[in-house]
């Protein structure tokens, strides 16, 4: 696997990926009122983690995700605190174990999640 890559949409693995968000965000399908945006899928590459009681870092392969606007009733981003409502959402899904062996057994997790608020109310025009 190469360090960027797009899961091809028949592949076991773009469903596994689709329900692991559902699993950390709570609905992979949720559309912001006032914006209509969605989760988008950006890619799928390597990153370093650092090993729990190691100074080594050790690479996961995630699948990354994006919300532009999550919707002001959006339920909190499982396992990570703040408010991830109403801002711009960046997750980092770890690949299932039969994506990526390497990844065992942390397959599925969510392990990485930035949020970034907007200051000042949207405003759509129609």
């Amino acid at each position: 696997m190469s360090d960027f890559t797009m899961v091809p949409h028949d592949s076991p693995e773009w469903a596994v990926m689709w329900e692991n968000l559902k699993a950390a965000s709570g609905d992979y399908s949720e559309r912001c009122p006032e914006t209509n945006e969605c989760w988008q899928y950006m890619g799928t590459t390597h990153i370093d983690r650092p090993a729990i009681g190691s100074l080594l870092p050790i690479t996961v392969c995630v699948h990354q995700f994006r919300h532009r606007h999550r919707p002001a009733d959006a339920k909190p981003i499982e396992g990570f605190a703040g408010d991830s409502r109403r801002c711009r959402v960046y997750l980092d899904i770890v690949a299932s174990h039969d994506y990526a062996p390497q990844n065992h057994p942390m397959g599925g997790q969510c392990i990485n999640a930035r949020f970034r608020p907007y200051l000042d109310p949207v405003t759509v025009e129609g």
